[in-house]
């Protein structure tokens, strides 16, 4: 996997994936100039329509995925299932270069590239 980043003004975007990358990418060419997706029940614009149905499920609707294991309730079965897998039944991975562990390897990828330089234009030219 390709860890890709994008640095934006004062913030720094990363990618695990340079199919995201593409995505969020394409989602800026194509971004309307006026946020045209008003939620109904609040009045929040979005400029997407995914975005409105993503914010109505989770800000204005009852959760309704339990999880078996704990009293947390969740909006959706990609939630409640990263949950289980974070949580209660986590691989853990482990930085080489500190104490940090993560529940998921994208993540220990990423710290490794902020915090280590490793893959990095930085990390190459220490190596040479």
């Amino acid at each position: 996997m390709k860890m890709l980043d994008l640095v934006v003004i004062n913030a720094t975007l990363f990618f695990t994936m340079e199919n995201n990358l593409r995505i969020h990418m394409k989602r800026l060419q194509n971004k309307p100039n006026s946020k045209k997706y008003p939620c109904d029940i609040c009045g929040k614009q979005f400029c997407f329509q995914n975005t409105l149905i993503k914010h109505k499920k989770k800000e204005h609707s009852e959760a309704t995925e339990p999880c078996d294991a704990c009293d947390k309730i969740f909006y959706s079965k990609q939630n409640l299932n990263r949950h289980k897998k974070a949580i209660h039944m986590p691989e853990l991975f482990s930085c080489n270069a500190c104490d940090k562990v993560f529940s998921y390897r994208h993540n220990l990828n990423a710290h490794r590239r902020v915090k280590h330089h490793v893959g990095t234009r930085h990390d190459r030219e220490n190596m040479a």
